[in-house]
């Protein structure tokens, strides 16, 4: 994975002409490995989906977490969210974490369960 991770970088530099030191690791799929790999890549921030308020280091890489906040969130959810109020946070870190849990015993099922129920979603909004 490093030397898939390097190259992508690379290849971002070529076309933008500039060092790639931000990152984003989409679907969740943070482990500490990555974080490494990402490290070694030559990423300085690396944004995780892990729903954290505060920041850590691995390798001399930042990492931060961020909160979800989707379309069909309200806007008062996302008020408290910002003023940074315990519950909402609490309440998405222990979601978070319990699909975590469901991603590592249903992989595959889980990711077509998942983007059936977004698909409903988008259809009803």
């Amino acid at each position: 994975m490093s030397l898939a991770l390097s190259r992508i970088c690379e290849e971002r530099e070529r076309s933008v002409g500039e060092p790639v030191r931000v990152a984003s690791i989409p679907g969740g799929q943070y482990s500490r490995r990555v974080a490494e790999e990402a490290a070694r890549a030559g990423i300085r921030y690396l944004f995780t989906s892990e729903p954290v308020a505060r920041t850590w280091s691995v390798d001399g890489c930042l990492l931060f977490g961020r909160y979800t906040v989707q379309r069909w969130t309200s806007a008062p959810a996302v008020a408290r969210l910002a003023r940074g109020e315990r519950l909402p946070r609490m309440s998405q870190y222990a979601i978070w974490n319990l699909k975590k849990g469901l991603k590592m015993l249903g992989g595959d099922a889980y990711l077509k369960i998942r983007q059936a129920v977004l698909e409903g979603r988008a259809r009803s909004s």
